[in-house]
């Protein structure tokens, strides 16, 4: 979607859909977010030591991966809607 931005092609459609996807499927990540943020250590997150130890950290990284791609795909249609193009 980043490469369809650059050559100034903004489908809308697309754009929507996958954050549909993006934000359902970053709803099965909210128990190992919550567990995270039960946690003493928060910092484990960002911990190299951390890899693989704990699963709520892996799926923890995934979604905040999911909240970027979301935050991405959000940019491109607010870009989409101040060109007016659809």
């Amino acid at each position: 979607m980043c490469i369809a931005a650059a050559v100034k092609y903004y489908p809308k459609r697309v754009y929507l859909i996958l954050v549909v996807i993006f934000v359902g499927y970053s709803t099965f990540y909210i128990p190992s977010i919550m567990t995270w943020m039960e946690q003493d250590d928060l910092t484990m997150l960002f911990d190299e030591g951390a890899k693989m130890q704990n699963l709520f950290v892996e799926e923890s990284r995934e979604f905040l991966g999911l909240m970027i791609c979301i935050g991405v795909l959000v940019f491109y249609l607010v870009r989409t809607r101040k060109l007016g193009k659809a």
